[in-house]
């Protein structure tokens, strides 16, 4: 297989070489006017072709490079190309709101007409967002191995739950819950349309443990991580860990929350730049986990 490493994907791309896999170079430009130029370094013809592109960071550059890439792909005779896009660009714009466009619909769309034969997305972050596409589209959850991982600090602790930030995150808290057998806390939030700060963040059903987990699909900016686990510390937490798929890396966000959280756990999903340390495990990712081996 030949593995092509895109915008933000580089990390994830080495970490899923296996024996006969070959990482193959992409050389990117922009013309003086901001249009890229992608050139794929190498045959790729009869070839099978995974393409990690992560959208996080940028998302219209990604985007573009994306859809330049594969069609280099196809000119030159790639025998099949599979789409990783461990993070899907404008997820969070799906809701209808007055003057806008549901954004994530127009991407599905965009990268359907791509070319590529299979598109793969990790812990997308709504599911309904699987109708934009008019391609085969699989979306893969990493609950499970985030809840495995939560099991050592869990080790000889009793008063523990997990906690959904958002109705947003409800169904992969409710199967991390179930997973390790703890009680679910869900917590609601009131977020500005026009500002899209978030106002104030309550616990709308369970109790409160003293060690909480916190489950959630991605890090943006880390307001939302500082608002709920200090939320959770004024009602009695004395322990709060995050668990989440996706860490954005978007500038300044790791020094917003590393002050309020006790622990994060990741994985290498993006190019985030974060390294274990006491307060942060990342982990990282093979072809097992996504569907690919």
């Amino acid at each position: 297989m030949l593995i092509l490493p895109g915008k933000n994907g580089k990390g994830l791309a080495n970490t899923l070489l296996t024996t006969g896999d070959r990482l193959v170079e992409i050389r990117s430009s922009f013309f003086p006017n901001g249009e890229q130029r992608v050139r794929v370094v190498g045959p790729s013809a009869g070839e099978k072709v995974l393409v990690v592109v992560g959208m996080a960071i940028d998302p219209d550059q990604a985007i573009i490079q994306t859809l330049l890439l594969i069609d280099a792909l196809k000119e030159g005779g790639a025998g099949s190309i599979t789409l990783l896009i461990p993070f899907l660009g404008y997820s969070f714009q799906n809701k209808r709101l007055e003057g806008e466009a549901i954004s994530v619909r127009q991407i599905g769309k965009v990268l359907s007409s791509s070319g590529a034969d299979k598109i793969i997305v990790v812990d997308l972050h709504d599911r309904a967002e699987l109708q934009y596409f008019d391609v085969e589209v699989e979306n893969i959850s990493l609950g499970p191995r985030l809840a495995e991982e939560a099991r050592e600090e869990l080790n000889g602790v009793e008063d523990a739950c997990v906690v959904s930030p958002d109705q947003g995150s409800l169904t992969r808290a409710s199967e991390f819950a179930r997973i390790l057998g703890l009680p679910l806390i869900s917590m609601s939030k009131k977020r500005d349309s026009e500002s899209l700060v978030v106002g104030e963040h309550q616990v709308k059903e369970g109790e409160v443990k003293k060690h909480c987990l916190v489950v959630d699909d991605a890090v943006n900016s880390g307001g939302t991580v500082v608002g709920v686990t200090r939320s959770l510390r004024a009602i009695g937490a004395s322990r709060v860990s995050w668990y989440v798929t996706h860490f954005m890396g978007v500038p300044g966000s790791y020094d917003r929350i590393e002050k309020e959280i006790d622990l994060l756990v990741t994985t290498n999903t993006l190019d985030h730049g974060l390294v274990d340390n006491d307060r942060v495990r990342v982990i990282e990712l093979g072809k097992k986990d996504l569907g690919l081996a």
